[in-house]
């Protein structure tokens, strides 16, 4: 069975926290969210305009204002004067519309519709970062939480682990890095790692990658791959010192509350292959 986002699914799984719903908020069953940020937008337009026009009219008034008060000669010979006039009128305009505008918009931004959109906006994004923190901390204990995680996703998912269990963790790329997307800080130790998230083991090529960078380093070098390695990848990580996790192992590390002492097992590890 497919489910429509990662919240479901997590619904689905156990998390039992309260959706917030629209309703709860005033608005009916039939309230239709597209129709009614399209008639907000049709209300800004007809704002932005309303403010051009009341803005050129008082512009139209102000510029004559100042001209016959304080530049009189501009008035009697404008074609010789279009520069001090259009100065005068385009700041007045500028000046004007700003203000006007940001007053329509107010208004718009304080409608009792609004404002109530805006507070479950605010209570859905609220939910959604609950149930973000219990899919972490429950869902990522289980296999197919891992196995199904791809790129970027994987990356930051693994950050997290390491972040709340103790560790320092940093994303941004090393030049010349042999593809390290987590470098992991424990103390004096470093590890650069890399994190495949294919749907297949992973074969020879990556692990001599991240051994060959971290060989002009005192970085330990770590591969995850959460579904597995090829026989001939297992050989030549323990051939050349290089740790492998897949989603098994990961697991293990989402079990523990602690990591930090995850540097001194690195050896021991990499000697078990």
């Amino acid at each position: 069975m497919m489910f429509r986002s990662k919240y479901d699914r997590a619904v689905k799984a156990g998390f039992d926290v309260p959706r917030p719903r629209m309703v709860d908020y005033g608005f009916p069953a039939s309230f239709m969210r597209n129709t009614f940020e399209a008639e907000q937008q049709s209300k800004r337009t007809n704002a932005a305009i309303k403010a051009f026009v009341i803005s050129a009219i008082y512009t139209t008034i102000v510029t004559y204002f100042v001209a016959v008060n304080f530049f009189p000669n501009v008035l009697e010979n404008p074609s010789d004067n279009k520069w001090p006039l259009g100065s005068i009128a385009g700041l007045s305009l500028w000046l004007i519309f700003g203000y006007v505008k940001a007053k329509l918009d107010n208004t718009l931004n304080n409608d009792e519709e609004v404002q109530r959109l805006a507070a479950y906006d605010a209570a859905q994004a609220a939910w959604e970062a609950k149930c973000d923190d219990w899919m972490e901390s429950q869902l990522e204990t289980g296999l197919v939480f891992w196995r199904e995680m791809r790129g970027v996703d994987l990356e930051r998912a693994l950050m997290r682990l390491f972040q709340k269990r103790g560790c320092e963790v940093e994303t941004t790329k090393v030049s010349g890095d042999g593809g390290v997307d987590l470098v992991v800080k424990i103390g004096d130790a470093v590890m650069w790692r890399q994190c495949k998230g294919h749907a297949t083991p992973i074969s020879v090529a990556p692990i001599r990658e991240i051994a060959g960078v971290c060989s002009r380093s005192n970085a330990h070098p770590v591969v995850f791959a959460v579904n597995g390695f090829t026989k001939p990848a297992q050989d030549t990580a323990k051939a050349l010192g290089v740790q492998l996790f897949d989603a098994h192992h990961i697991v293990a590390l989402a079990r523990r509350s602690n990591l930090t002492d995850l540097a001194q097992a690195n050896d021991e590890a990499v000697a078990r292959g």
